[in-house]
């Protein structure tokens, strides 16, 4: 917003990534002995699973071309 009222250009690009997100009460640091903070990762697929407050959230990606 404050570049464009400058008129001062913003040079680059938005990858064209979408993800889920998912929150959920299920402690996966107790109950399955993962980390406080998790990377799986995947030639074709991965995701992410962090522990925040009293919630864990967990993200994918998503094809970005589907419906």
């Amino acid at each position: 917003m404050i570049r464009k009222q400058i008129s001062m250009a913003f040079e680059g690009f938005t990858w064209k990534e979408i993800f889920l997100v998912l929150t959920t009460p299920f402690d996966f640091e107790q109950e399955r002995g993962m980390c406080y903070r998790n990377y799986i990762a995947d030639p074709e697929e991965w995701c992410s699973c962090f522990k925040v407050a009293a919630t864990c959230r967990v993200v994918f990606p998503v094809d970005p071309e589907a419906d």
